[in-house]
Parts: C-alpha cells; structure tokens; sequence
C-alpha cells in the first residue's frame, strides 16, 4: 500500500501485517483467560456445546481432545465467539491501531522514544505525527 500510494497519506500512522496483529493478540491473551479450566484442568468446548471438558492446555495454545483442533489464542477465539479469521483479526488490528495511537501520542507529548512494538508498526506518517506532536 505504502509503495503504491507513497508515504504522503497523512492519515495512515500504523500499518500492521497479519502476523504482527495475531502476535499481538498472543501476547495480550492467554487460553486459559478465554477459557477458564474447569476443576479437572480441561477446558469446556462451548462452541460445541460440549458436557464434558476435554480442552487442554499447552505452553501457548489449546487442543479439543475430542476433535482433534488446535491452536493459539486467537483461534479460540474464533471459535469461543462464531469469528472467522479475517473477523478478528479486524477486530485486533483495530484495537492495536487505537493502543498504538495512544502509545505514540502518550509518548510523543511526554518527550519520550515510542514503545518498540509501536515503533515497528509506525508509518512514515506516523512518524510525522509524533514529530509534530512532541514539538509542540
């Protein structure tokens, strides 16, 4: 996009990549906040409609014993909340857009370097806008 359009877009402060977004998310969110572990310490398949917990754990993830998916946070919750993919990744990139905009204005007006996560999603313009903002 930036290739195409140049870096003249004003309003483009962020751009984020798929993996930078699921990573993100990653980061914020654990399986087990999604989905609690009930006392036997398997997690209860909601989605579909499941009697007995049969969702475990592991260092990152999730696995549905009883169909055999798996995955990261972010595909539980999909699956936690009827999601494709594409919808929450939107969602996600969305809510990192506004925590990288407060990021940079926070940091920008306190005279301080940007976060290194927001620092690697920051545009050109992006950049002009905490330059403008930190001198004012």
């Amino acid at each position: 996009w930036l290739a195409q359009y140049g870096d003249q877009v004003h309003t483009l402060w962020f751009g984020v990549t798929e993996v930078q977004a699921v990573a993100w998310f990653n980061q914020a969110t654990t399986c087990r906040e999604l989905l609690p572990p009930q006392p036997s310490g398997y997690g209860l398949a909601v989605w579909r409609q499941e009697r007995t917990a049969s969702v475990s754990y592991t260092g990152t993830g999730w696995v549905d014993r009883g169909t055999g998916d798996a995955g990261d946070a972010l595909e539980l919750h999909c699956c936690l909340h009827g999601l494709t993919r594409a919808e929450a990744l939107r969602a996600v990139v969305l809510d990192m857009i506004a925590a990288a905009r407060a990021e940079l204005e926070a940091a920008a007006w306190a005279g301080v370097s940007l976060p290194g996560w927001t620092a690697a999603i920051t545009t050109p313009a992006g950049w002009r806008r905490y330059d403008a903002l930190r001198g004012a």
